[in-house]
């Protein structure tokens, strides 16, 4: 197959699966890509130089279905000239099953992570398309169909029809009832806004019932299509959560990695139902991620450096990496972080730590060295010592008491 044939095949099959599809030569240089679902940086394209041969073990009508150490899976087929391997397709990332959090923690120990690198993950995660067993087979005949024979282009033949009258639309009047609702609406915005900024867990059952009304009230706006109306209305609170959280005080870096995952997860559901359940959901996610994150009591100094803290919180650092990075004096930060917080620069960051250790003790999956490699600890002594000085137990003894309570 020659490679302009390949590209249009490859085109093809990018805008029918919507799935990224690359092609390479016989040397592994890639010489066409699509790609909706970048990479993290963090992650590896696949090695086409071990593929190449498995392939050329393999007849034109076979394509590999196979998964990379981060569970990530692709297919693939060969691009052959006259029985000859000169290439290959390959189509994918995507995932059998949805990322739960189980997952995503043995993606991190697997490919040497820390949760520094957990919100991304998820959120890349979260963006790939969930194929089952019978998409996964459709996708691999058509990858062989399109494939294994020269491309033969197919042309459209429009089909006119005669112009359809024009209806003017009605214009509703807004009368007082009318008016009644829009404000409302209006202010059930403006308190949710409020209730994110300010981080207030407490209040979110009251907008439980009015948020889910919302969404049966906006399922007409776009004439015949209640589902596109409902995405529309949550798109609209995505952003209104984002910004809210952005008030109460929450770094772009956590902001973008929520409002991307929610703008994903958005437009996945397929139900009116569903859509309700995940406006409920990105209320308490935003929430809880301003009472998690923010450092808007602050001055700006101490703010950057618990921004600083948060976003590397599963790696090495000291005070000192804090100044340079925000170009101050080590001492003054010192002195200013314990002046605002109460805690040292050190014992901010390690009850931030144990706090995250805490939720992942609760959970069977992990053992404790892999709990003190993923928040930051290289030494599992001092990770012992520094949980028990703040917990007054072992990581092993919190365990136990959590799994007898449960």
């Amino acid at each position: 197959m020659i490679k302009e044939d390949a590209i249009y095949m490859a085109k093809t099959l990018q805008i029918t699966t919507k799935l990224d599809v690359q092609l390479v030569d016989l040397s592994g240089n890639q010489f066409y890509q699509s790609t909706s679902y970048a990479l993290p940086k963090f992650q590896d394209l696949p090695d086409t130089n071990q593929l190449l041969p498995i392939l050329n073990q393999h007849h034109s009508n076979d394509y590999l279905h196979y998964n990379n150490a981060a569970q990530l899976e692709y297919l693939a087929t060969g691009l052959f000239n006259d029985d000859n391997l000169a290439g290959a397709c390959l189509v994918g990332p995507f995932i059998s099953k949805a990322a739960t959090i189980d997952s995503i923690n043995q993606i991190l120990l697997t490919t040497h992570l820390t949760v520094s690198e957990r919100r991304q993950l998820t959120q890349f995660y979260t963006a790939l398309p969930i194929l089952n067993t019978s998409e996964i087979d459709a996708t691999g005949d058509l990858l062989v169909n399109l494939f294994s024979a020269p491309a033969i282009k197919a042309h459209a033949v429009q089909l006119l029809k005669p112009d359809q009258p024009l209806h003017a639309k009605t214009v509703q009047a807004i009368n007082a009832e009318n008016q009644q609702a829009i404000e409302k609406r209006y202010q059930l915005e403006a308190d949710m806004m409020q209730l994110v900024a300010t981080g207030n867990l407490d209040k979110i059952s009251q907008f439980q019932q009015p948020l889910t009304q919302l969404i049966s009230l906006f399922s007409s706006r776009v004439p015949n299509q209640p589902l596109r109306s409902g995405k529309n209305i949550c798109f609209v609170n995505n952003t209104l959560c984002r910004i809210a959280a952005k008030q109460g005080g929450v770094h772009p870096v956590f902001l973008d990695s929520i409002s991307e995952k929610f703008a994903v997860l958005i437009e996945k559901q397929n139900t009116i139902q569903g859509l309700k359940n995940l406006v409920l959901s990105m209320l308490r996610d935003y929430t809880q991620l301003v009472m998690d994150t923010s450092s808007a009591n602050f001055s700006p100094i101490v703010k950057r450096a618990i921004d600083f803290i948060l976003i590397h919180l599963g790696h090495q650092f000291s005070l000192v990496d804090a100044a340079r990075q925000l170009s101050t004096n080590p001492a003054y930060l010192s002195r200013k972080f314990k002046e605002e917080t109460g805690l040292t620069f050190t014992e901010f960051t390690n009850h931030r730590r144990i706090k995250i250790a805490k939720d992942y003790l609760v959970n069977q999956q992990l053992s404790i060295t892999d709990i003190a490699g993923l928040i930051g600890y290289n030494d599992l002594t001092y990770f012992t010592r520094v949980f028990k000085k703040q917990t007054g137990q072992t990581p092993l003894q919190y365990r136990k008491t959590s799994y007898s309570h449960s």
